[in-house]
C-alpha cells in the first residue's frame, strides 16, 4: 500500500511538474534476467525557476 502510494504522489508531481515548463525524461534497462532499474530525471530552466520561485537557482 505504501508502494502504491509513493507511485502515485511521485507520479502527480511529475505532471505537475512538467505543466511548469519542465523536461521529464526517463531511462530504462534491464538484464536477459528482467532485473534492471529506471532513472527519472526533471530539468527546468533557470528563468522558469525564478519565474514560480522567485529566487535565483544559484541562491538555493
Amino acid at each position: 500500500m505504501k508502494n502504491k502510494l509513493k507511485y502515485l504522489i511521485c507520479l502527480l508531481a511529475l505532471i505537475l511538474l512538467s505543466a511548469c515548463g519542465g523536461v521529464v525524461k526517463t531511462d530504462m534497462s534491464f538484464d536477459d534476467s528482467f532485473s534492471g532499474s529506471r532513472v527519472m530525471t526533471y530539468t527546468i530552466s533557470n528563468a522558469d525557476y525564478t519565474s514560480y520561485v522567485q529566487k535565483d537557482l544559484a541562491t538555493v
